[in-house]
């Protein structure tokens, strides 16, 4: 007997198993109207640089573009308008390296610990930031994590380097050529020959307009007020595309409509309740066409 054929088919489904958000798509789009393209990726890892070629060959004109949120555990929707700027930089400490049994002086360990304690401190000045302020999130403060250290080659031998990377997550109200400043004091008093390196340095602050007259902005929410739906205006903790999207100057806006929901991301339970997601299917069926017929600016004609 012939085994059952377990392709899926490629005809389309019967309409009347259809979303009615499907006839979202099959609708023309109004010529006088900016088009939301819906653009979305992870973004953190360098390597993926698709989106910023994509954006750079001038693909995307003025319009306005929609990414990735994160859930609410509440019953309020969070919406992002701006991010913090990525720093991921490793710190290289040089020193007299010798034999494991002798108190050798100047060595690489003892400016390791030095820089390790400037980076740490701050930390702990960030967190206490946003463990006594009302209004702070997470997005609002600078978050700093040791994530890679590196030097030795053996339990006897003291290094000639030792190397140590952190994670920083910088907020857009930071100055950062004075932040940069900070971090070569601290590298200049950890001793001599103390040097630093970035695997990754975003240096663009663009936030997106969340004023009741920007024209985008005011279809967003008015769509969303007219769901009863209410809104957490925050800085992204972390990064995506958008970075690069705000760099060339269009508006972008993170946002998955997804409350009542705890923030798994990439945990090993992330999950998404049913009822949440159907009810998002609702909340885009009400923002699509609302931000497919804003009229274009007279930069956009």
């Amino acid at each position: 007997m012939e085994p059952p054929d377990l392709q899926p088919s490629l005809d389309p489904p019967p309409p009347h198993l259809l979303h009615p958000a499907s006839k979202l798509l099959q609708a023309p789009l109004p010529s006088q109207a900016s088009t939301p393209p819906p653009v979305g990726s992870q973004g953190e890892d360098i390597s993926n640089s698709n989106s910023k070629m994509f954006i750079q060959a001038h693909i995307i004109l003025s319009v306005q573009v929609f990414l990735w949120g994160l859930a609410n555990p509440g019953d309020a929707f969070t919406v992002f308008y701006g991010e913090r700027n990525p720093w991921w930089i490793t710190v290289r400490c040089p020193g007299s390296p010798g034999h494991g049994s002798r108190f050798v002086e100047n060595t690489a360990a003892e400016k390791l610990r030095q820089v390790i304690n400037f980076f740490l401190d701050f930390r702990e000045k960030e967190k206490h930031r946003l463990n006594t302020s009302e209004c702070f999130t997470l997005g609002d403060v600078t978050t700093v994590n040791l994530t890679m250290v590196g030097g030795g080659v053996a339990y006897n031998v003291i290094p000639a380097e030792m190397d140590v990377s952190f994670d920083l997550r910088i907020p857009p109200t930071v100055n950062l050529q004075e932040f940069e400043k900070q971090i070569k004091r601290w590298c200049k008093d950890a001793g001599d020959d103390v040097t630093y390196e970035f695997a990754q340095k975003h240096m663009n602050q663009n936030v997106t307009s969340t004023a009741e007259n920007d024209p985008w902005w005011s279809a967003f929410s008015s769509a969303c007020k007219s769901l009863n739906m209410t809104l957490d205006k925050e800085i992204f903790p972390a990064a995506t595309d958008s970075r690069f999207i705000r760099a060339v100057g269009i508006p972008a806006i993170g946002f998955s409509p997804m409350n009542r929901t705890p923030i798994l991301l990439h945990d090993h339970n992330e999950y998404l309740n049913e009822r949440v997601f159907l009810n998002g299917i609702s909340v885009y069926e009400r923002l699509i066409p609302a931000l497919t017929t804003v009229p274009a600016l007279p930069d956009e004609a």
